[in-house]
């Protein structure tokens, strides 16, 4: 529970950034959508980004924040988020610098629990309306 409080509000403040910039995306593109899916993805996506940030932050640059420079271990971890992501593009490019931005606050306040729920929420947002993809429906309609 740690930092929880200061890492929310920063969490907070990233994603109010990342929904604006995905919303603006969107607008341009006529994909803003509201849909059912979303909500079934925002309920579950968080637990998928709160594993991806025990394993990036709490693994990665908890040990590598020992050993090196903040401004590394900030690019090591942005780098990995994007290459994560690939072989898409702007799925890569857009973890990249929310891998930075996350990196940043975890080294400020150590706790991943709002990163997780932000980097989840934040999905839902970029594959509904920047990629224009259902992941709730590309899910379900394989099994």
């Amino acid at each position: 529970r740690e930092g929880l409080a200061s890492s929310a509000a920063a969490a907070g403040a990233i994603f109010f950034v990342g929904a604006g910039i995905c919303f603006v995306v969107a607008s341009r593109r006529g994909s803003v959508v509201v849909s059912p899916n979303m909500l079934w993805t925002a309920l579950l996506y968080p637990v998928w980004g709160l594993l991806q940030q025990v394993l990036v932050q709490g693994v990665v640059v908890r040990h590598l924040s020992r050993a090196l420079p903040r401004t590394v271990v900030v690019l090591v971890a942005g780098t990995l988020f994007g290459l994560v992501h690939l072989p898409h593009l702007a799925l890569s490019g857009a973890t990249a610098v929310l891998g930075v931005a996350f990196t940043i606050v975890f080294l400020r306040h150590r706790n991943v629990w709002a990163l997780g729920l932000c980097h989840g929420w934040l999905g839902v947002l970029f594959y509904f309306w920047v990629l224009g993809r259902d992941p709730w429906w590309e899910m379900v309609s394989s099994l």
